[in-house]
């Protein structure tokens, strides 16, 4: 029997073979919600913010400080410049 393969089963026929023969590198990790009851107990059990125990953020002067650059990166950067 010789049977004509349009060009889409041709293509459909490459894509499960790939798929067959290759290993995905990223597997999804689908995880069940958890019930109300689970998420009260899990609240329940972490603390209150406290103020006293972290630093104030919004006091410090983020201009003086500069982002750290590695020389690799800048030796990247000029000569894409």
């Amino acid at each position: 029997m010789d049977a004509v393969a349009s060009s889409d089963d041709k293509v459909t026929l490459v894509l499960c073979l790939d798929m067959l023969t290759h290993q995905r590198k990223h597997r999804r990790i689908h995880r069940a919600g958890k019930s109300d009851t689970e998420l009260a107990a899990t609240l329940s059990a972490t603390t209150d913010w406290d103020d006293t125990d972290h630093a104030d953020l919004s006091q410090i002067d983020y201009q003086k400080y500069k982002p750290y650059r590695s020389p690799k990166v800048q030796k990247t950067i000029e000569k894409r410049l």
